[in-house]
C-alpha cells in the first residue's frame, strides 16, 4: 500500500507533463508529410480536403508542380516565416528538376498563415500576387472556415500555374470510380448460353446414357442365358449327374460367366528550397 501511495504522485506528474506537451505546438522537426494535405490541427473539413487533394494531384500530373497544405495548432514559439521555410526544406516540396513547389502553412493559435514558393514558380507567383491571394482568403479564416479558405488560395495559385479555369474544373469534378466489368455469364448472349448448354449435354450426358444402356442390355443378355440353361439343368438333375455335393464342371462352364467376361466388364467403368512567398495574419 505504501508503494502505491508513492507512485501516485509520479503518475500524476507524468500526466501533467503529457497534458502540457499537448498544449504546446508541434515541433517542425517532428512533422512528417503525408500527401498533399497535412491537417495536424484537424481544422479542414472532409469535402475541402478531397478537393484540395484533387487540385494538387492535377497540378502534379499535368504541370509537374506541387502544392502542399499544412495546418498546425501552434508554432512552438517560432515565427511563421522560419517555421515555413524549415518545413519547406525538410519536406523537399516540388520536383527537384524544376523546383516548382508551394507550401501553404496555417497556424491556428497564432492566427497566422504563410505561403512559401519555390524558385521555379517565383516568376509567375511573385510575393505581391501571393500576398493578394492571402488577403482574399482572410475573411474566411476569421469565420473559421479553414477548409474553404485554403481551397480558395490553392485554386487561385493553381490557376496561375495551369491556366484559368483548369484547376477549378478539376477540383469541382467528382471522383469517378470505374464501373465493374461484367462477368462472363452477364456478357454472353442468352441464346448462346442455350446453345452451349445443348452442346455440353451432347458431349457429356449422352455418352453416359449410352454406357448405362449398354450395361443394362448386357445384363439382360446374361439373364436370358441363365433362363435358357434352366431346362438342361433340370434334365441333369433328373438324370443323376450329381456326384456327391458337387456340380459337374462341364455344365458350369457351358452356362456361367467366365473370368474374361468379368474382367472386361470391370474395365469399362474410367525538392527543394523555398525562394519567396508571403505571410499574413487574420
Amino acid at each position: 500500500m505504501a508503494n502505491i501511495s508513492k507512485r501516485i504522485p509520479i503518475l500524476a506528474y507524468a500526466l501533467l507533463l503529457l497534458l502540457a506537451a499537448s498544449a504546446f505546438g508541434e515541433k517542425v522537426t517532428d512533422l512528417k508529410q503525408n500527401g498533399a494535405v497535412n491537417d495536424f490541427a484537424n481544422v479542414i473539413d472532409s469535402s475541402s480536403r478531397q478537393r484540395l487533394e484533387q487540385t494538387a494531384a492535377s497540378l502534379l500530373k499535368v504541370n509537374r508542380a506541387a502544392i502542399v497544405v499544412a495546418t498546425v495548432k501552434s508554432l512552438d514559439g517560432s515565427d511563421i516565416d522560419s517555421y515555413a521555410s524549415t518545413l519547406f526544406k525538410q519536406w523537399r516540396i516540388g520536383p527537384k528538376k524544376n523546383d516548382q513547389g508551394v507550401l501553404i502553412l496555417l497556424a491556428v493559435k497564432e492566427r497566422k498563415y504563410r505561403v512559401e514558393v519555390g524558385y521555379g514558380l517565383e516568376p509567375i507567383l511573385p510575393d505581391g500576387k501571393v500576398g493578394g491571394f492571402g488577403r482574399q482568403m482572410a475573411p474566411l479564416l476569421k469565420q473559421k472556415q479553414y477548409g474553404p479558405a485554403l481551397l480558395q488560395l490553392s485554386t487561385q495559385m493553381g490557376e496561375v500555374i495551369a491556366g484559368p479555369g483548369k484547376v477549378s474544373q478539376a477540383a469541382s469534378s467528382p471522383v469517378v470510380h470505374p464501373a465493374p466489368s461484367p462477368t462472363l455469364a452477364q456478357s454472353v448472349d442468352p441464346w448462346l448460353r442455350v446453345i452451349v448448354g445443348v452442346v455440353l449435354v451432347c458431349l457429356f450426358i449422352l455418352p453416359v446414357l449410352a454406357i448405362v444402356r449398354s450395361i443394362l442390355m448386357h445384363t439382360r443378355y446374361k439373364d436370358s442365358k441363365w433362363i435358357q440353361m434352366l431346362p438342361e439343368f433340370r434334365a441333369n438333375l433328373s438324370g443323376g449327374n450329381w456326384s456327391g455335393n458337387s456340380y459337374d464342371s462341364s455344365d458350369s462352364s457351358s452356362g456361367g460367366y467366365s473370368s474374361s467376361d468379368s474382367s472386361s466388364s470391370s474395365s469399362d467403368s474410367g525538392g527543394s528550397s523555398g525562394g519567396g512567398g508571403a505571410s499574413g495574419d487574420y
